[in-house]
């Protein structure tokens, strides 16, 4: 696959932040009773699984782990560019930054509120991305690398969605089953991920310690880093 344009990347980060803000903001709607189409599907089969959504889709790590999922993307689609964090970074700020306004946009109207009323709460959070945005798509600039460091930055999404989720829970009486259910759906995805990212770790440091065989060649400290972190990614 060609290399993209970091213009074309920039807009990609930006845009999928907008329709994860947008989508986020319309399961809340859906998912409520008094939501402007939830009151519709008051008895539809479809909520509890829309209550559950709403409820992963409003964690603060699931935001987190759209600047990091960002972040990665934009490194695999420059092609392992050489400066990987600060590209990483700068998608994960425009990610999150197009999510707090897409939110709002559509929370807005779903609401049946002028945006105006929504102005405060939207620069708050867009200044909010934009300081955690960068430290987050960075992180994600590194999942490509097999190292201890690609490791830590494969397990952060994991790790902070547990300890969200656990520390915390919903207590009574405002907890339902959809609370139940979301815990249990990020606790088996958080592990399942890190079983994976540690699966490929062990797997990166056994291939580094098979010796070269006779004649084959080796990779030299003049190696540009682009290939190095592109093998990394696809090796």
């Amino acid at each position: 696959m060609p290399e993209k344009p970091a213009l074309y990347v920039a807009i990609v980060a930006t845009a999928s932040g907008a329709l994860f803000g947008a989508g986020t903001s319309l399961v809340n709607d859906l998912s409520s009773e008094y939501g402007t189409f939830g009151r519709g599907l008051a008895d539809s089969p479809f909520v509890p699984a829309l209550k559950v959504s709403s409820i992963l889709f409003d964690a603060g790590w699931s935001w987190a782990a759209l600047a990091v999922l960002t972040g990665w993307y934009a490194v695999w689609a420059r092609r392992g560019a050489e400066r990987a964090a600060p590209i990483g970074a700068a998608c994960g700020a425009l990610a999150l930054l197009g999510a707090s306004v897409g939110y709002f946009c559509a929370d807005a109207p779903l609401r049946r509120e002028p945006l105006s009323s929504h102005l405060v709460e939207m620069v708050v959070w867009s200044i909010a991305s934009l300081v955690l945005g960068p430290l987050l798509g960075a992180i994600g600039s590194q999942v490509v690398r097999k190292g201890l460091i690609g490791m830590f930055a494969g397990l952060a999404v994991p790790a902070g969605a547990v300890a969200q989720t656990l520390l915390l829970r919903v207590s009574e009486p405002g907890r339902t089953g959809a609370h139940t259910t979301a815990e249990a759906i990020v606790c088996v995805a958080a592990a399942a991920v890190a079983v994976f990212v540690l699966a490929r770790t062990l797997r990166a440091r056994r291939l580094m310690d098979v010796p070269p065989e006779p004649g084959a060649r080796t990779p030299t400290a003049e190696a540009p880093i682009t290939r190095s972190v592109m093998d990394d990614h696809l090796g």
